[in-house]
């Protein structure tokens, strides 16, 4: 398990992380410098700390080594040191999210100095993974007060449950809590972990909200001055994802005009597209017209030939031989008067579709 920063922890193990999860942490550190656990780091051991360290040794009832440690000053409480030895002592007392919470400021105060944390680490995760198994469990049998216990505790006692499946057990906590359900205990360190369970569903306010309840809650300046500074971390982050989310609307912004643009253009374009096509065709049908006129003019004077050539056959024609002979041509009138008709129809019907073309739109 590893051990740092309890809001750090849950950018990297929430199973649908921020999009901007590790450029918003590289910023907050960067504002808030080495932080306010890092500027309680000392280069010895203070010298109240012997006496403790000597009841460990001894082998001491863990509950009475957390007792000794808690009736420290508050800068001795403050050091990286004190929070080593508090962790082996809620370790020996059997209270593992309290020795996890101390392995966790610990780690974060003063991440250089080697020590052997394996085997309470160890220890931490076979907890966590025992709290975590009651939490579905009591989930699924509808204790929903028992189940909120455990879970949160599982999540104080290793990051890495965070990440884990839970059915919804997180959210269903979550929006009981967010309408002041009576779930789970009402002892301080319950909103201690449930800050960080709202932490883990990007719910910042109402991690800062659950940290600003376990002070009002826990009079002790220590655990105060602990949760003060997670509070100030949530300040830093609600800032910077309120940038981040006020850039995204403005990269949005830009892109949706960006798409706008290139849609008007496009638009544009396409109307260019039609209107060549419009022109190529409308050139195509008056040339189509011309030539239609053309063949129609051709076929209506041949039509208007014909007829005449009826007409004079019914008025008789005079055929001269080479003698100098005149005689007139015998014709059936019937037949011709005939074709007259049909000549002079076609006529007309020619003349029509020639009308009706040159008055056509173009």
């Amino acid at each position: 398990m590893v051990m740092t920063s309890p809001l750090a922890g849950h950018c990297a193990t929430s199973r649908s992380p921020r999009r901007f999860c590790r450029l918003l942490w590289r910023t907050v550190f960067a504002v808030l410098g080495a932080g306010l656990f890092a500027t309680q780091v000392f280069a010895a051991p203070h010298p109240a700390l012997a006496p403790i360290e000597q009841m460990l040794a001894a082998g001491k009832p863990g509950v009475d080594v957390v007792k000794a440690l808690e009736a420290l000053p508050l800068d001795v409480r403050k050091t990286a040191d004190y929070h080593w030895v508090l962790a082996r002592a809620h370790h020996s007392a059997d209270e593992p999210a309290l020795a996890a919470e101390a392995l966790a400021v610990l780690k974060y105060m003063d991440p250089q100095t080697p020590r052997d944390t394996k085997a309470i680490q160890d220890w931490l995760e076979g907890k966590a993974a025992s709290l975590f198994a009651a939490a579905l469990d009591a989930y699924h049998k509808g204790d929903m007060p028992h189940a909120a216990e455990c879970y949160v505790k599982a999540i104080r006692c290793d990051l890495k449950v965070l990440a884990k499946p839970e059915e919804g057990l997180g959210e269903r906590i979550l929006s009981l809590a967010a309408r002041k359900a009576d779930v789970g205990p009402k002892k301080p360190l319950y909103f201690y972990g449930l800050g960080f369970c709202n932490y883990r569903y990007n719910h910042l306010r109402a991690a800062k909200a659950a940290f600003e309840e376990f002070i009002r809650r826990n009079p002790d300046v220590y655990w105060q001055w602990k949760a003060k500074h997670w509070i100030d971390r949530l300040d830093a982050e609600i800032v910077v994802s309120a940038k981040a989310r006020q850039d995204q609307a403005v990269a949005d912004q830009q892109a949706k005009q960006q798409a706008e643009e290139e849609q008007a253009r496009q638009d544009q374009a396409q109307a260019a597209d039609r209107a060549a096509m419009d022109q190529a065709a409308a050139k195509a049908q008056a040339v189509d017209r011309q030539r239609q006129l053309i063949d129609l003019d051709a076929r209506i004077r041949d039509a208007e030939n014909r007829l005449e050539t009826a007409v004079k056959m019914t008025q008789g024609q005079v055929v001269v031989d080479e003698s100098g002979h005149a005689s007139v041509l015998a014709v059936n009138q019937r037949a011709v008067k005939a074709q007259i008709v049909e000549l002079a129809r076609q006529l007309e019907d020619l003349k029509a579709q020639r009308d009706d073309l040159q008055r056509a739109p173009r």
